[in-house]
């Protein structure tokens, strides 16, 4: 099939488009997030689920598929064969982590040989390294930052039978990458994220109630992740931004009206960070106190808790603190990690929220640069002298446009992802990283340690 960029059907000239563009939004869920993550519906992607709401609501069709992470090449066709056969798109959209790059691998290219369809991709992969993703057999153009206004704007220009010359945030083949990654959204503009397809298809995963995003963006500039690599892309933009508090409240009582039968007694808040300003979250307390009231968990960045803030979330009912602990020793932490807080100040902000009677989930990173075995022991004899609530532990893995990610394959422990060096990624279970400090076997026995700390 020739590119999108250049074919004429795509142009409008050879599909008319009565009922709207539709399109299958495919992304890739690890195995692991169907059983530990869907208490909270975190399997729920607010990415593509804005999307579909954008979508519908200029008047196309969107459907999602929520595809389990495989390492298996013909369970993925199969299960990718189904859902196209029965979604009939016009367009298929996929948004990828790095993690996942292989599936993008295997599924662009199937598309391409068996059905003539488009693919567009979009996730932090395809921003943060468009190229590698247009270098893939099948994929014809790529989201290059927040994609609501560029797919609402291409599918407007087909649906109107016009040319797509260019549009302001996509690359499409046989461009040069556009200085532009389009803009930015605020929350507040956008409808609300599509959980009709989520409660249609996915409700069994779904047993404790909905999760909401209300803020985009984050302040902190932690080494292994890519939150500063984008705000660095939109310089001079207001990157981090809160959605108002009496819309955020207005989503949640409407999202409890629609289906009651699927809220129960819980709320989760998936951002970076919850606590981002405490202007905000002291009208969010009050709000939501009076109006909804639910029990709910949030992901809390310990540096920016002190007793007010800590009331707050607990007048609030918040029940659960979703914190990135990461590591128990210092060095990791201040030197590699960018964390801002050493680890006795840590346990000292965990200890205020504790007070206030709220659960602590800490997460923790296993095999970064630079740590040795006594590093992992420190974080280990660190997490055995608190009582908290679950420890999640996971092996690093080095992602592109992320400080430790660079590091990684300039030093030559990890190989750069892109379309020669694609391959599943079994990162979750044991490091990909050949460090000359410590092995890999090592890191997964103290990842399984640390893990093990869950048992009574």
């Amino acid at each position: 099939m020739e590119s999108l960029f250049c074919n004429s059907s795509v142009n409008g000239n050879n599909h008319s488009y009565p009922n709207g563009v539709k399109f299958l939004f495919i992304t890739f869920v690890l195995e692991t997030s169907w059983g530990e993550n869907s208490k909270y519906g975190y399997v729920m992607r607010f990415g593509v689920s804005y999307l579909v709401g954008k979508l519908i609501e200029g008047g196309h069709q969107a459907d999602i598929f929520y595809c389990p992470y495989t390492d298996n090449q013909k369970l993925l066709i199969e299960r990718l064969r189904k859902e196209i056969e029965k979604s009939k798109p016009d367009f298929i959209g996929f948004s990828v982590t790095s993690d996942n790059f292989w599936m993008l691998k295997i599924g662009s290219d199937y598309i391409s040989r068996t059905f003539d369809i488009p693919v567009l991709v979009g996730g932090p992969h395809a921003i943060i390294d468009p190229q590698s993703v247009m270098d893939l057999d099948g994929v014809d153009g790529v989201c290059l930052g927040e994609g609501e206004t560029p797919m609402l704007t291409l599918a407007n220009l087909l649906a109107d039978g016009k040319s797509v010359d260019s549009i302001a945030g996509f690359y499409f083949k046989g461009q040069k990458v556009p200085a532009s990654a389009g803009r930015l959204h605020s929350l507040d503009e956008l409808p609300y994220p599509n959980r009709d397809i989520y409660q249609e298809r996915y409700s069994g995963l779904l047993r404790n109630g909905w999760v909401f995003q209300s803020h985009r963006g984050c302040l902190y500039r932690c080494a292994f992740c890519s939150e500063d690599f984008f705000k660095k892309k939109y310089k001079g933009e207001k990157y981090v931004r809160s959605m108002a508090v009496d819309n955020l409240i207005a989503e949640i009582d409407f999202t409890i009206k629609k289906y009651p039968s699927k809220m129960s007694n819980f709320i989760g808040f998936s951002n970076p960070t919850f606590n981002l300003s405490s202007k905000w979250l002291r009208e969010f307390s009050e709000k939501y106190g009076e109006n909804i009231n639910m029990p709910f968990g949030c992901d809390i960045e310990l540096s920016n808790i002190n007793e007010e803030i800590a009331r707050m979330l607990a007048e609030a009912n918040c029940r659960e603190a979703w914190i990135g602990f990461e590591s128990g020793n210092d060095f990791i932490r201040k030197n590699v990690l960018r964390k801002n807080l050493s680890t006795r100040e840590a346990i000292s902000k965990i200890e205020i929220l504790q007070k206030r009677g709220i659960k602590i989930i800490l997460y923790i990173i296993v095999g970064v640069p630079y740590e040795t075995e006594q590093m992992i022991k420190d974080t280990y004899t660190t997490l055995e002298s608190l009582s908290v609530t679950k420890v999640l532990p996971s092996i690093f893995l080095p992602y592109p446009g992320t400080v430790l990610g660079e590091l990684c394959y300039n030093e030559g422990w990890a190989q750069r992802i892109n379309k020669d060096n694609s391959f599943p990624i079994n990162g979750y279970y044991e490091s990909i990283l050949n460090y000359p400090h410590i092995t890999k076997e090592s890191i997964s026995e103290y990842k399984e340690k640390i893990f093990d700390l869950n048992r009574p």
